[in-house]
């Protein structure tokens, strides 16, 4: 099963995103028997764990993909679905550990202009 992303919903501080689950042998018809699943997030919970709202949809993608390689009739269970916290920690640290956020960054050098300038530092007395 594939998953093809449908959009999403506001709702005062919940965001609830829609996923249609579609098989590959049924892709190019147009049928009804295709599954649409629902997860819903609280917006809330996303600045405790510094997740931003653009990677809402591959967080919902990724609960998907896991629980479809369970086996398909688990991925029913997600027809509806709120994400947890256990979820947002998991993600963020998966995130963190790709990017290399743990790390400190070194600072950037301060910019200084070249002698041939015409840009001038002003004077501090």
């Amino acid at each position: 099963m594939q998953f093809r992303y449908m959009g999403f919903s506001q709702q005062a501080n919940m965001r609830c995103y829609r996923f249609e689950g579609v098989r590959p042998s049924e892709r190019l018809k147009k049928t009804s028997n295709n599954v649409e699943f629902a997860l819903s997030a609280d917006m809330g919970l996303l600045a405790q764990h510094s997740i931003r709202v653009q990677d809402l949809p591959s967080l919902c993608l990724q609960i998907l993909t896991i629980a479809l390689s369970a086996g398909e009739d688990n991925a029913f269970q997600f027809a509806s679905y709120a994400i947890t916290r256990a979820d947002l920690t998991a993600f963020a640290d998966s995130h963190k550990a790709a990017d290399g956020k743990g790390a400190r960054r070194k600072p950037r050098p301060a910019f200084k202009p070249s002698q041939a300038s015409q840009l001038k530092w002003p004077r501090v007395d």
